[in-house]
């Protein structure tokens, strides 16, 4: 039976013992070379490990064999899986975040440029205008801010135009009022300065004589009578 024993060597989970009839170990299988110097944590084979039973086999001559279950290789299995599927968990989640992370930074990255747009507009850089944004919703909203920043440009042209060209006529009627007040201003100083030196408030016409008959008639040629 030894020497059955010694050739079969080590079975796989199972751990056996061949004992005399007055209890001296005759044989034990060799310790497990499945990750020899691992063990699982107390805590977890307690939580996990099942209850172990012995089964005694009663040979001739009084020696019984012992085979009973050995677990501890199959909760370190469990746990080196629980290891791993931790640290998957972890680096899944790292990647996640960090993809979720540069989503979101380019997703935001326009928004400084929109709001840098805003206040060069608030400003009065009138013609100031987006440059492309990369994304469907910040190329769309770029576009939407260069219309309203067109728009917004084009009431302001059109008002100041509205506003020169009433500056312009206020002007032209301020100008022409001006000349005729001068006008005005001349006339009346040449009427106040001719009665002052004449005396007669008569119009200037009736301060010069009249030529007298006979120097009309002097100065008129004899008409020829017709022959007959």
């Amino acid at each position: 039976m030894l020497e059955f024993l010694d050739n079969l060597g080590r079975v796989r989970a199972n751990d056996i013992t061949l004992q005399a009839k007055d209890g001296t170990v005759l044989y034990r299988s060799p310790q497990s070379t499945y990750k020899a110097g691992r063990t699982a944590p107390l805590w977890f084979s307690r939580f996990l490990a099942p209850e172990v039973e012995r089964n005694v086999f009663t040979l001739p001559g009084g020696t019984q064999l012992e085979v009973q279950a050995e677990v501890s290789r199959a909760v370190l299995d469990a746990w080196d899986g629980l290891l791993g599927l931790v640290a998957l968990s972890v680096v899944m989640l790292a990647v996640v975040n960090g993809l979720a992370f540069w989503l979101m930074g380019r997703a935001l990255a326009p928004f400084p440029v929109i709001a840098a747009g805003l206040e060069r507009i608030e400003s009065g850089d009138l013609a100031h205008r987006l440059p492309p944004l990369p994304g469907h919703e910040a190329g769309t909203m770029g576009a939407a801010f260069n219309r309203m920043a067109q728009a917004v440009q084009d009431k302001v042209q059109a008002e100041r135009k509205v506003r020169d060209a009433e500056s312009r006529l206020e002007n032209a009627a301020s100008s022409r009022g001006s000349s005729s007040r001068r006008s005005r201003k001349s006339g009346d100083s040449s009427h106040t300065s001719y009665t002052t030196s004449s005396g007669n408030p008569s119009p200037p016409s009736a301060a010069w004589p009249k030529p007298s008959r006979r120097k009309a008639a002097r100065a008129t040629p004899p008409r020829s009578e017709p022959r007959s």
